[in-house]
């Protein structure tokens, strides 16, 4: 039995030599050496118990064989315990120191990573920074000039747009008397027949006294010895609900008045006034006026600019 349970022990620290910490194996060889005492205590009891009965021990009472193997076993397996225990108890601790040493490194690693990759970002983000900031100040700027030039082209607008309306209100005024409406009326009267290649003093003449009364805007020689009589009117207030008209019936209704009155205006007067006064040669005189097919555009493509 001794020499097994010695085998076993040998065996068991074989199998945990290549794996221990160097502290356990000190440890183990302070066990194989206990184990080594124990055993040479054993041969030098068993080698007392071959010498004759004669000499007995002189200080000692005397052991049976049997008490001293029971007393060896439990010696030695008493040591192989103790042995045990201390390997276990070191083989713990360097389970913890190693386990400790470990999570040290790692630790150690993880922190060298963060921080390396915490440089990293914040290398990019004050990149980001940088250009989000340049970006922002040229936004800002073009804004700015942006406002500026808008400035400016809404003044430039303003005045024209007021200049336009004191234009607008100087026609209005013109245009709501009936003798500078006369006035421009004769102006596009002129514009036309220059267009047309008529000369005055030869072709026509203008406000010239007729026999009998009256006074036309303007006398046509007409061959062989026929004489034609214009007066320029312009119908101011069917015009203005023709132009204000929004719906396309209104405007259609206010066309149609429009040129209605511009026919009636324009040919009325001198037909009638002429045809009432007595001619002294009527062989000579013809008491018309100018017959015209008019339309809005027609009339309004002729008012100057």
């Amino acid at each position: 039995m001794r020499w097994a349970t010695f085998r076993w022990f040998l065996s068991r620290c074989n199998r945990n030599r290549g794996s221990e910490h160097p502290l356990g194996t000190v440890a183990a060889m302070e066990i194989v050496l206990t184990v080594a005492v124990v055993i040479l205590t054993a041969v030098v009891v068993f080698q007392a118990r071959r010498k004759p009965a004669s000499t007995p021990a002189v200080t000692t009472p005397p052991v049976s064989p049997d008490d001293l193997t029971t007393r060896v076993e439990l010696a030695a397996q008493k040591a192989l315990n103790d042995a045990v225990a201390r390997l276990s108890t070191q083989a713990e601790q360097d389970r913890q120191e190693a386990i400790r040493l470990a999570t040290e490194t790692v630790t150690k690693q993880s922190n060298d990573l963060l921080g390396a990759k915490a440089q990293v970002i914040d290398a990019t983000l004050k990149g980001v920074t940088q250009d989000v900031t340049k970006r922002l100040s040229e936004i800002n700027t073009e804004l700015q000039n942006l406002r500026e030039s808008s400035s400016k082209q809404y003044g430039s607008v303003e005045e024209a747009v007021s200049a336009l309306a004191k234009r607008t209100d100087n026609l209005k005024d013109i245009l709501s008397n009936s003798q500078k409406r006369g006035q421009w009326g004769e102006r596009l009267a002129e514009d036309i027949l220059r267009s047309a290649g008529f000369v005055e003093g030869k072709n026509y003449s203008k406000q010239q006294q007729i026999e009998g009364g009256g006074k036309p805007d303007y006398r046509f020689e007409m061959p062989p010895d026929r004489v034609l009589f214009m007066d320029v009117k312009f119908p101011l207030d069917q015009y203005s609900l023709y132009i204000a008209a929004e719906d396309e019936a209104v405007r259609a209704n206010a066309k149609v008045q429009f040129l209605s009155a511009y026919t009636a205006t324009s040919l009325r007067s001198p037909s009638v006034s002429m045809s009432t006064r007595p001619r002294t040669t009527p062989s000579t005189t013809c008491s018309c006026s100018c017959r015209m097919r008019a339309s809005v555009h027609s009339c309004t493509k002729l008012i100057p600019n």
